[in-house]
C-alpha cells in the first residue's frame, strides 16, 4: 500500500490537486472544484459533472483500471459493506447489506431472534471465560459490530465501546451483550444515515455537541473511568462521532500525520487532566469536572473535522459552538464560576485555555433530552434511544438494485 500511495497521489497532485496535510487520502483541485478521496486502490470523486469525467478519463489512460460508477437514483455504489443510493429525498448510506453478511458469516439464524430495540440493555454482570471456541466468536463478532460503529451505524457506538473492553479476557456476559447487539442489528438493518435534499431543505448547517457520563460504568475492567462521547453533524447527517473511556483521547488522533497531531496539541494541550502531571484521565468528583474534560476531548476532534473540512473546500468550521448540558461546564469555560469542586483543575494548561478562547470555541447550552451525544455516554432505556437515535438516523430499506445478491 505505501508504494502504491507513492505512484498514485503524485499522479493526482500532478492533475492540479492539492493534498490534505491533515487527511493526506483527501486532495481538491481549486480550479476545478472537483474533490478526491482515495483510499488503497479506490478513488471517489465530487464535482461538477464535466471535469469529474474528464479526470475519470485521465486516470483510465494512467493506470488500468474498471470504468467508473456513478451515483444516480438508479444506480447505487457499494464501498467495502457501505451502501450508497439516492432517491428524491437525498443521499442514504445504508449497511443492510453488511448486517446481512454479518449474521451468516456468523452462523446465526435470524428466525429465532427476538426483537430488541436498543443495542445494549444492561452491563456485563457473567465474568464467566469463554472457551476458545466462544473467545474467536466473541472477537471476531465485536470486530464486525466494530466496523458497523465506525461507518454508517452511530447508534452501535456505544455499545462497541463497552463490549470491546473485554477482548482481553472475553467472558459470558459481553458474549451475551455482543448477541443482543447482532439481534438489535437485524431488527434495525434499514436505518440510514441521510443527508436532505430539495427546494424545500434548509442550507445544512453544522451542529456540535458532547456529554460525559460520571463514572457510570461500573464494570471493574473500566475502573469507574467517565465515558465521553461527542457528535458532528451536517445538516441531516452525522459527520464525526465518538464514544470512548480509553487512555487514547483523542479518536482521531491515530489517524492524523504528525503535524496535525503537533496542531491539536499546540492549541489544546494533550490529555485533558486536573493537573499536567497526571498522565490520563482520571475519575474526578463532580460531574462537570467530567463534562469540562469531555469538552475539551472533543474540542480537539472538532478542530481536526474543520481542518479537514476546509482543506475539502468547504472552509472551516469556526467558530466551534459545542452544545453540552451542564451549565457548571459553561461557567468554567467562560471563567465565571467560583470553582467550587473544580479548584483541583489547574487553569495555566493549555486544553483550559483552548476552552476559554472565544475564537475559538463556544460552549452552549442544551437540554439534556437535545443532546444527541447522550446517546455514547450511557445505557438508555427502549424509549429515551429510539428518540435520541431517530434524530440522526433514518429507515429507509434498501433499493431492490442496492440489495447485494
Amino acid at each position: 500500500p505505501a508504494r502504491w500511495q507513492a505512484t498514485l497521489h503524485p499522479w493526482i497532485e500532478s492533475q492540479g490537486f492539492v493534498a490534505g496535510k491533515n487527511e493526506p487520502c483527501a486532495f481538491y483541485n481549486p480550479k476545478t472544484k472537483v474533490l478526491l478521496e482515495s483510499f488503497v486502490d479506490d478513488l471517489i470523486g465530487r464535482g461538477p459533472d464535466q471535469p469529474v469525467r474528464e479526470f475519470m478519463k485521465a486516470l483510465a489512460v494512467r493506470f488500468k483500471c474498471k470504468p467508473p460508477n456513478y451515483l444516480t437514483q438508479d444506480t447505487p455504489l457499494d464501498h467495502l459493506g457501505m451502501t450508497f443510493f439516492r432517491t428524491s429525498e437525498g443521499t442514504y448510506l445504508s449497511m443492510e447489506n453488511y448486517i446481512n453478511t454479518m449474521i451468516h458469516n456468523l452462523g446465526l439464524d435470524p428466525t429465532k431472534f427476538r426483537k430488541v430495540r436498543t443495542p445494549i440493555s444492561c452491563p456485563v454482570m457473567d465474568f464467566t471465560p469463554l472457551s476458545p471456541d466462544e473467545a474467536k466468536f466473541f472477537m471476531s463478532g465485536t470486530g464486525m459490530i466494530g466496523w458497523l460503529a465506525v461507518t454508517g451505524r452511530p447508534d452501535l457506538k456505544y455499545c462497541h465501546s463497552r463490549i470491546s473492553q473485554h477482548l482481553a479476557s472475553p467472558n459470558r456476559g459481553a458474549l451475551a451483550n455482543l448477541l443482543h447487539a447482532v439481534k438489535y442489528c437485524f431488527w434495525s438493518k434499514s436505518l440510514c444515515l441521510h443527508q436532505a435534499e430539495g427546494k424545500e431543505v434548509p442550507p445544512a448547517e453544522w451542529s456540535l455537541s458532547c456529554d460525559s457520563d460520571q463514572s457510570g460504568n461500573t464494570e471493574p475492567q473500566n475502573k469507574r473511568r467517565s465515558q465521553l462521547g461527542s457528535l458532528a453533524m451536517f445538516g441531516t447527517c452525522p459527520i464525526q462521532w465518538s464514544s470512548k473511556a480509553s487512555a487514547v483521547q483523542f479518536g482521531e488522533m491515530s489517524t492524523m500525520t504528525p503535524g496535525a497531531q503537533a496542531a491539536v496539541e499546540a492549541v489544546t494541550g494533550s490529555v485533558p487532566v486536573c493537573h499536567p502531571d497526571v498522565p490520563d484521565l482520571h475519575p474526578d468528583m463532580s460531574s462537570a469536572a467530567a463534562e469540562i474534560y469531555a469538552a475539551s476531548v472533543a474540542l480537539g476532534e472538532f478542530m481536526h473535522l474543520s481542518y479537514i473540512n476546509d482543506e475539502m473546500g468547504f472552509g472551516p468550521i469556526s467558530p466551534l459552538h459545542i452544545g453540552v448540558d451542564n451549565s457548571t461546564a459553561i461557567a468554567f469555560s467562560e471563567n465565571s464560576n467560583k470553582r467550587s469542586k473544580l479548584r483541583h483543575i489547574d487553569c495555566r494548561q493549555l486544553w483550559v485555555q483552548a476552552l476559554r478562547d472565544r475564537n475559538l470555541c463556544r460552549l452552549i447550552k442544551v437540554g439534556t433530552d437535545e443532546n444527541l451525544s447522550d446517546m455514547f455516554t450511557k445505557i438508555l432505556g427502549p424509549i429515551k434511544f429510539e428518540a435520541v437515535r431517530d434524530k440522526m438516523m433514518y429507515n429507509h430499506p434498501l433499493p431492490e438494485a442496492a440489495k447485494a445478491a
